[in-house]
């Protein structure tokens, strides 16, 4: 058993991380260091898109919802109401159909932070 757990050690590395089961049985894990930076890039995308869009005046947010296609009704709803980013980013699809009566499809490119402007 000692012997198994010297072998995990030296093979796991440091790409690897030993995980020791109630059995007393060693299995590794070994991550993909080019996975783990690519899931890091996407969620700093994410962020960075998020702060992109929270700053966005109601004006901006016209312009970037006219970028997306998004109908000239709930461009004037926007605009009306003058809805900034901010509030745009804290809607889900149901909220954003209903309430700027957006098509589903527009609604969900919004959802999705799409950056056309």
């Amino acid at each position: 058993a000692d012997a198994k757990r010297e072998a995990a050690k030296q093979e796991q590395g440091s790409s690897g991380k030993r995980k020791v089961t109630h059995s007393g049985k060693v299995s590794i894990r070994v991550t993909n260091q080019a996975e783990d930076a690519k899931e890091e890039e996407h969620a700093e995308m994410h962020v960075d898109r998020d702060a992109w869009l929270r700053k966005l005046t109601y004006t901006k947010v016209c312009e970037w919802l006219a970028a997306l296609g998004v109908n000239e009704n709930s461009i004037q709803k926007v605009r009306e109401d003058r809805v900034p980013g901010s509030q745009i980013m804290l809607m889900d699809v149901k909220e954003l159909m209903e309430e700027l009566a957006m098509t589903k499809l527009q609604a969900v490119r919004v959802v999705k932070r799409d950056r056309e402007l």
